[in-house]
């Protein structure tokens, strides 16, 4: 496992929590509706460790939206996970009305995208500012799998092998009118790139 000085830790805190908010603020101006949103955890652990730290079994089924974006120094890859059941209820409020699941299923993957398309982009957007550099991202991909299968096998800007890869992982928990909706946003980096990452953002919030 890597592991962060207090200093990266604190860097890397900030950085979510800026993210975070201003995607906090952009969804709840999309479903007009109050959002609060707790203070990422942050952990640094390889993406198999991952797997067992996060508060869903293995074996249930996640809703996972998946973006790469990378500049001249930096590829990295962002995940907004929702376990399958709420992601119905996010998108049941975001459409704001009842749906049945039979009628939801035509409509669930259009409203989930733009969902996760404004938690990542902002979270995205703000990295970019601090870092002053510009992101070119892939065109967001939404599968729906079992947790244990998520980092298996994918299409990535990524280093093939998973072993090879440290995780950031931001735990970010939701909560829209009285309804508790836990999602977690991940941002996956190689290993080697991983000090040079949080070297950059570290210096370029001093300066």
């Amino acid at each position: 496992m890597y592991l962060l000085t207090e200093l990266q830790r604190d860097g890397l805190q900030e950085i979510f929590n800026l993210g975070m908010g201003q995607a906090a603020a952009s969804l709840s101006e999309m479903i007009n509706e109050e959002i609060t949103l707790s203070i990422p955890r942050v952990l640094c652990l390889s993406s198999e460790e991952l797997i067992s730290t996060l508060n869903i079994s293995s074996e249930d089924d996640i809703c996972a939206l998946t973006q790469s974006f990378q500049d001249n120094l930096i590829k990295a890859e962002a995940k907004l996970i929702f376990t399958e059941d709420k992601s119905l209820e996010l998108v049941r409020t975001f459409l704001n009305r009842s749906v049945d699941l039979d009628e939801l299923t035509d409509l669930e993957e259009d409203a989930l995208l733009e969902i996760g398309n404004v938690i990542i982009n902002s979270f995205v957007s703000c990295i970019s500012d601090i870092l002053k550099t510009q992101f070119e991202g892939t065109i967001p991909v939404l599968v729906k799998k079992r947790l244990s299968s998520l980092f298996v096998n994918q299409n990535t800007n990524l280093e093939e092998d998973k072993n090879d890869k440290v995780v950031i992982a931001g735990y970010v928990d939701f909560t829209i009118v009285s309804k508790e909706i836990t999602g977690y946003l991940i941002l996956l980096l190689d290993f080697n790139i991983l000090e040079l990452f949080v070297q950059n953002l570290l210096d370029s919030m001093v300066n």
